[in-house]
């Protein structure tokens, strides 16, 4: 793993949660970019943008999707 993506692991140990549910929602209220792998693990979260290192983007709620 390249030491720029933390783990799906990392970021369970981290934030306390338990399971994935809840820690995609964390990481969609926090703004914080992420990309889903096999049966929708968690993958691809920039260290960077985790930390608060890079700018995150908008908050996204359900509420808030756009379908074009």
């Amino acid at each position: 793993m390249t030491p720029e993506i933390i783990t799906e692991e990392e970021l369970l140990e981290d934030t306390g949660f338990n399971t994935r549910a809840p820690l995609k929602r964390w990481l969609d209220r926090q703004g914080i970019h992420y990309r889903t792998g096999s049966g929708g693990r968690v993958c691809g979260v920039s260290v960077k943008e985790y930390c608060g290192i890079a700018a995150p983007v908008e908050p996204k709620g359900s509420d808030d999707l756009q379908f074009l």
